[in-house]
């Protein structure tokens, strides 16, 4: 073919665990560049990363089998234990670990910014609420997390991933059963009130049945006069027609210990 052919970039895409492992091999270069190497080769980075990587996965899988031959579905601190030392490192050797000797300049990452976003243009980022006031505000909760790349949007407002608090019941029981006992007693004032409204109702169509039969508006007249006879004498017109409605029907009489009904006595002769 003619004319000559240039050298070849080599271009991979990117994959799914590229952030991850770009993450240990930066952590390996920092734990190199602490000890003394001033750099290393892509060969050598690949395959301090794959050791890594059988390392970890080793470890991790031992530490299950440990857990599961104890019947648990997760390791504890002493599974741990157990394969710290089965691989020879004693628990005193991770002390010198808990503080980190790399600066931590170092170790907050830089993330590159295909598509840099202008201060002033800042499209990603919702707005601040104002009327939600400082306790729904979501940035607080951002502020908290300096792991979190300055490119991600902020924060929003904390009652879309948090449950409100609800003040917790009360458990005074003394408190509870005087509650209970005033709603018992409202209710039976309830239940009162209609009763008693039913039995005025009951009356009064009982009386407009009477006065279309002479016979029965003269037996109800009868009653009538003999339950004012009955009544207190200082009432109203109104509370004696309550009273006469209270006196007209037994209710509920066929329960154990409710009132009962009077027996009547039979006017025929035996045989």
């Amino acid at each position: 073919m003619p004319g000559t052919v240039g050298a070849l970039e080599q271009v991979r895409r990117p994959q799914a665990d590229d952030g991850m492992r770009q993450g240990l091999r930066r952590g390996i270069a920092l734990a190199l560049q602490h000890v003394g190497f001033d750099s290393a080769t892509e060969e050598s980075l690949e395959s301090f990363t794959a050791t890594v990587e059988t390392y970890l996965a080793t470890f991790i899988e031992h530490t299950k089998v440990i857990a599961e031959a104890s019947r648990r579905e997760y390791p504890t601190p002493a599974d741990f234990e157990t394969v710290l030392r089965r691989h020879n490192i004693p628990i005193s050797f991770l002390k010198p670990h808990l503080k980190n000797p790399v600066a931590r300049e170092k170790l907050e990452p830089d993330y590159y910014d295909p598509i840099p976003i202008p201060e002033n243009a800042d499209y990603f980022r919702a707005e601040t609420i104002d009327f939600l006031g400082e306790e729904l505000d979501g940035n607080d909760d951002r502020k908290d997390k300096p792991w979190i790349p300055k490119t991600m949007p902020a924060f929003p407002s904390k009652h879309t991933y948090k449950s409100t608090m609800v003040e917790a019941p009360s458990q005074d029981t003394q408190k509870k059963r005087a509650e209970a006992s005033a709603d018992a007693r409202k209710g039976e004032k309830a239940l009162r009130r209609i009763d008693r409204a039913a039995k005025i109702s009951r009356h009064k169509e009982a009386k407009e049945i009477s006065k279309r039969n002479p016979l029965s508006k003269e037996r109800y007249t009868y009653w009538e006069d003999m339950m004012k006879v009955y009544s207190p004498r200082d009432a109203s017109s109104s509370d004696i027609t309550q009273e006469i409605a209270d006196h007209s029907v037994i209710v509920d009489y066929t329960l154990p210990f409710a009132r009962k009904e009077l027996p009547r006595v039979s006017t025929r002769g035996t045989a």
